[in-house]
């Protein structure tokens, strides 16, 4: 290595390895995946809707800063005149 291993980096890395117990609450959304999934690291973690369960405060903390965007769309005037114009929405 070319330089020491600092101290503060080495205690986010445990920090983040800690074991947490949660559970992610169900959803009314029809559309909303039964099973989501996170990636950190190269490793994913599936949250198990409705059940506690044990994980990494790595991957709680990447479920946490999801965000869900939706688009709509709009078309006015004939079919040959179309023009469309798009909104987007973001939810936390």
């Amino acid at each position: 290595m070319d330089r020491p291993v600092d101290k503060e980096h080495l205690e986010n890395l445990k920090f983040n390895e800690e074991v947490l117990t949660i559970m992610l609450h169900d959803t009314t959304d029809p559309t909303a995946d039964p099973i989501p999934y996170v990636i950190n690291d190269g490793r994913r973690q599936a949250f198990i809707r409705g059940q506690e369960q044990q994980v990494k405060r790595k991957f709680v903390e990447v479920l946490a800063r999801m965000k869900v965007t939706s688009y709509t769309q709009e078309n006015t005037g004939t079919l040959r005149t179309s023009t469309r114009s798009g909104t987007s929405r973001t939810r936390l």
